[in-house]
């Protein structure tokens, strides 16, 4: 809890210092002063959900914790800082407290466990492994009119420029690739001292960034390697330190990033390490939070699914929800409290959206089950960060959430590896 504390405080004067003084974000809007009371009513609402948390023990844990950070303490700072009127910063930032406690409070829930002990025809590891192979020959083949090298941190225009002419659309092959596929044969390669393929793997995610110019697809194959080697160095200090880990370079890395602007490169590595991930969910829920609550624009009531669409054509906003917020000035995608929270129907949609959230990271729970915690989060990684920036109903595919589920179900990932079965 002191921890949680201390994060809170640090992370509202990173989002002080870097993004409303260096970039004035707030704009029209302002970041109000503290008072004693708000400023100890917001200490208490940041950091009393962790009393709840046990540790990275469980595969929701993992989803929990990452929902506290990335997206919990952002919107909880902006609904407390912005300057909304009572009935909207009280009502959201409670709303969200009551929820973010019973993340915590059921990470041990899990559902269908039965489907992995029960016994199934399995898929070996290899057939597997040669048909993501496959899948990726015909990714390459289909972008190779599109692919280019871009230094992001020298030439970040160019970068977005491209991203933009090249929009993934809905090339769910290529998402699959960089969230479910990579991960998971770069994570078997490591555990099997296959090192070789795990050398082709990293070489296949740089050829994924030449296609969809996220920063994250360049930076995840070294974020996993550390992260695998982390957990595989001492399994019970990694489910019981991870937090303290996380915490730890979040607060001293963008210490040191704002202390030292005057480079051009740390400036640039800092955009992307406060703005774009530390505190963009912050930035984005200000967006939401003042199209819906203070200009009384209509909700979609759950019509911004395109399946729901389709049978009800109710969808009020012509474009995606992230266009529309912003005018069409640019895509403010967030978090599922926001674009199925907020946008779907206010506080409603919040409670909704959470309970769904519940029965989903509940279903993968079933996965700790049959494999090691240390195996799980790390093929996990990069579609539970990917999902906190997005639609939880777009998440379960765009991050190939259904995918892996399908892999760890029915595919022996033991075969052909060193053993990963939960003991």
């Amino acid at each position: 809890m002191v921890l949680g504390i201390v994060y809170a405080l640090v992370y509202d004067y990173i989002y002080t210092t870097y993004i409303c003084d260096i970039f004035s974000y707030h704009g029209s809007g302002h970041h109000i002063s503290w008072t004693i009371n708000h400023l100890l009513l917001y200490v208490a609402l940041a950091a009393t959900p962790l009393l709840l948390y046990r540790g990275l023990h469980t595969v929701a844990s993992a989803f929990s914790f990452f929902v506290w950070f990335f997206a919990f303490i952002p919107l909880l700072n902006n609904l407390f800082t912005w300057g909304y009127p009572s009935v909207v910063w009280v009502s959201y930032s409670l709303t969200m407290y009551a929820f973010m406690c019973l993340f915590f409070a059921t990470d041990n829930w899990c559902m269908l466990k039965r489907l992995f002990t029960a016994k199934h025809v399995k898929i070996k590891f290899q057939q597997i492994e040669w048909l993501i192979f496959f899948l990726y020959f015909v990714m390459l083949v289909s972008n190779a009119n599109n692919m280019h090298m871009v230094n992001f941190l020298q030439d970040s225009e160019t970068m977005y420029d491209l991203r933009a002419e090249n929009s993934m659309g809905g090339n769910y092959l290529v998402a699959w690739m960089r969230s479910a596929f990579l991960p998971l044969l770069l994570v078997c390669y490591l555990r099997n001292h296959s090192y070789e393929k795990y050398a082709m793997v990293f070489i296949a995610y740089l050829s994924v960034y030449m296609i969809d110019y996220q920063k994250m697809t360049f930076l995840y194959p070294f974020l996993l390697t550390g992260l695998y080697f982390l957990a595989s160095r001492g399994k019970r200090g990694f489910s019981e330190k991870f937090h303290i880990v996380l915490i730890a370079i979040f607060i001293i890395v963008p210490l040191l990033l704002i202390s030292n602007l005057s480079n051009p490169t740390v400036y640039a590595i800092a955009a992307i390490f406060i703005m774009r991930t530390q505190c963009i969910e912050g930035m984005v829920g200000s967006t939401y939070f003042n199209f819906f609550c203070l200009h009384d624009h209509p909700y979609t009531y759950y019509n911004h699914i395109n399946v729901v669409n389709a049978l009800t054509h109710a969808n009020p906003y012509p474009q995606s929800i992230g266009l529309a917020v912003t005018g069409g000035d640019g895509n403010a995608n967030g978090t599922f409290w926001l674009m199925d929270g907020v946008a779907a129907w206010g506080i409603m949609g919040i409670i909704i959206i959470s309970v769904l959230f519940i029965l989903f990271k509940s279903m993968f729970n079933s996965i700790g089950k049959k494999y090691e915690i240390t195996f799980c989060v790390p093929v996990l990684f990069f579609g539970i960060q990917a999902m906190i920036n997005m639609s939880l109903f777009t998440a379960l595919n765009s991050c190939g959430f259904i995918l892996l589920y399908l892999i760890f179900l029915f595919v022996d990932l033991n075969n052909g590896t060193k053993s990963i079965r939960h003991k």
